[in-house]
């Protein structure tokens, strides 16, 4: 299985950005923000994972998108520094650091709007928008034809 953490938002502001982009683009159709990629992991570790993002304490918290931004072929959003969601991350690499090694580059937050086969460049801000992160999911995600497809596999909530 191919797993990620991450926390999900459904959300019309992402809709809306995405008409403001090249309709060229492949949109995406799920928003979230990966707290932790895992990569492929036997099924017989998912009872483990589970466990250990249970063991996980954290306060919600709110998030304010604030740009739009791009990484050679991705175009995303962008937040503003949000210590909270520095931590959160943080505590989910530690949970599972003796499984999976921690992330060498430094945690970016984005969600993905749109991607594209040709090098794309794009940035401007937005009318800043609030979200309330009360939890995060693990995620199966299946790489397809058409796109990636997710299935949760499980809510840890944020209290």
């Amino acid at each position: 299985m191919r797993l990620f953490v991450a926390i999900l938002f459904s959300h019309s502001f992402f809709l809306s950005l995405q008409q403001k982009l090249d309709s060229t683009l492949r949109f995406a159709h799920d928003f979230h923000l990966t707290l932790k990629f895992l990569g492929e992991v036997a099924d017989s570790q998912l009872e483990d994972i589970k466990e250990r993002l249970g063991t996980i304490a954290f306060k919600p918290f709110s998030l304010h998108a604030s740009h739009i931004g791009s990484f050679p072929h991705v175009v995303w959003v962008g937040f503003d520094e949000c210590e909270e969601l520095k931590q959160l991350q943080g505590e989910i690499e530690k949970a599972l650091e003796d499984i999976f090694p921690r992330e060498k580059r430094d945690f970016k937050a984005h969600v993905t709007l749109a991607r594209s086969k040709e090098e794309i460049k794009v940035g401007f801000d937005v009318e800043k928008e609030e979200f309330k992160v009360d939890s995060f999911i693990l995620y199966k995600s299946t790489l397809t034809p058409e796109g990636p497809v997710y299935e949760k596999l499980a809510s840890f909530p944020l209290v």
